[in-house]
């Protein structure tokens, strides 16, 4: 981000758009009240907000995806933060802890998007904690099962 913070970007829409001021439709904006935006500055990953279908949401993807981009954005760019947007729907569920958020700061609010105009809260965390939650979550969900066919298999 540079000198730049994360509510600058928000503010400015660079964090949906390349170029903003072409791209993004009539009367719309992001304005960013959570107060951790202001303060965060240096290589943040933004890893976005996903949508899953209905028919998936119980399937765990909620919970692989952002550690995968996480981890990734880590080790590509040694990252000072990683941040995602949850809507309060899936926030009131437990969402921002079952992907692992620890930070949770209410106050961003879209208008006139493409997708309407709606609030979401800022989820983020730092490098220690990326590294912890990946690790007892890896824990956690065990080892990869083999499937039968291949293990029985010989050359």
């Amino acid at each position: 981000l540079g000198e730049k913070s994360f509510h600058d970007f928000a503010t400015e829409l660079r964090i949906n758009y390349d170029d903003p001021d072409r791209m993004k439709l009539p009367g719309e904006r992001c304005n960013p009240t959570a107060p951790s935006l202001k303060a965060m500055k240096g290589n943040v990953l933004f890893g976005g907000a996903t949508w899953f279908h209905p028919s998936v949401r119980k399937a765990g993807f909620a919970e692989i995806t952002p550690r995968i981009s996480r981890a990734y954005g880590y080790t590509k760019f040694k990252t000072d933060y990683s941040t995602a947007f949850i809507v309060a729907g899936p926030l009131k569920g437990g969402l921002g802890d079952r992907a692992g958020y620890p930070n949770v700061d209410l106050g961003v609010d879209f208008e006139k998007s493409p997708m309407g105009s709606f609030s979401c809260a800022f989820c983020w965390m730092q490098p220690e904690y990326l590294l912890n939650d990946l690790s007892e979550w890896l824990s956690k969900s065990g080892s990869a099962e083999v499937d039968t066919g291949v293990r029985e298999r010989r050359a």
